[in-house]
């Protein structure tokens, strides 16, 4: 434990005190601290490498060309980003849940939760825009085929994904904050999810860091004793998480 009543990872967890011996052991009782290098921050840097190290793995799927399930699959770098931008109506900047009977025989409603749907649109519209806003009456003259051949289009899917990707990473620098934060003598423990694979290989696949980060902040409500926040947070969790079952199925 530091003077400061943090309680040390090389002095709490022996699976960290073992790997510490690579670098010069446990902490030591009269170790100093460094003035830059606080825990927080160095929870941050490690969320970042995981989140860079994630798009690194998924490049090779969003290069807005198209490639077989079994190319997505053997590298491991599927996401549903690219497919749905086109095939949800996003190309188009259409609402995902627009009730348009021309929009609905074009594209299938997004099956996703609202607070997903606000964020694709939203992204959506900041794809256009770095694309320099392209005819979209043009488009509607277009198959949804012939849409997802166009260079143009191919593009706007590449930029599409890593406008959301820079937004995942902001969210998943945001929940190891959090994390950090729920127990203060303890805030390396935020490093189980700063260091995750599962960050690294499932954070671009779809869009729950989303969630993910409300989760982090209610449990910080919930330490804090604020249960009325951490209700909130766990709600607007719900609304901006992927999973889903299929009723059709259960019945």
């Amino acid at each position: 434990m530091t003077n400061e009543g943090h309680v040390h990872p090389t002095q709490d967890d022996a699976v960290v005190a073992t790997l510490s011996e690579s670098v010069g052991g446990p902490v030591g009782q009269h170790a100093g601290r460094g003035r830059w290098w606080t825990p927080v921050r160095v929870i941050l840097a490690m969320a970042a490498l995981t989140c860079a190290l994630g798009m690194v793995q998924k490049a090779p799927c969003i290069s807005g060309e198209p490639s077989s399930q079994n190319f997505r699959y053997s590298h491991m770098c599927y996401s549903d980003l690219p497919p749905l931008y086109t095939l949800r109506g996003l190309v188009q900047h259409e609402w995902p849940f627009s009730d348009d009977e021309q929009v609905r025989a074009r594209y299938e409603v997004m099956e996703y939760p609202v607070g997903i749907a606000y964020w694709a649109w939203g992204t959506s519209w900041v794809t256009h825009v770095l694309n320099g806003s392209p005819d979209l009456d043009e488009r509607s003259r277009q198959s949804v085929g012939e849409l997802s051949g166009t260079d143009s289009v191919r593009r706007e899917v590449e930029i599409f994904t890593w406008v959301n990707a820079v937004g995942f990473a902001a969210l998943a620098l945001l929940a190891a904050w959090l994390l950090s934060k729920v127990n203060p003598r303890r805030p390396w423990d935020a490093a189980i999810f700063a260091l995750s694979p599962t960050l690294a290989l499932t954070g671009l696949i779809n869009w729950d860091l989303m969630a993910v980060a409300l989760v982090a902040g209610a449990l910080v409500a919930w330490s804090r004793d604020r249960p009325v926040l951490t209700g909130i947070l766990i709600g607007l969790g719900a609304a901006t998480s992927s999973i889903r079952c299929s009723c059709s199925a259960a019945s």
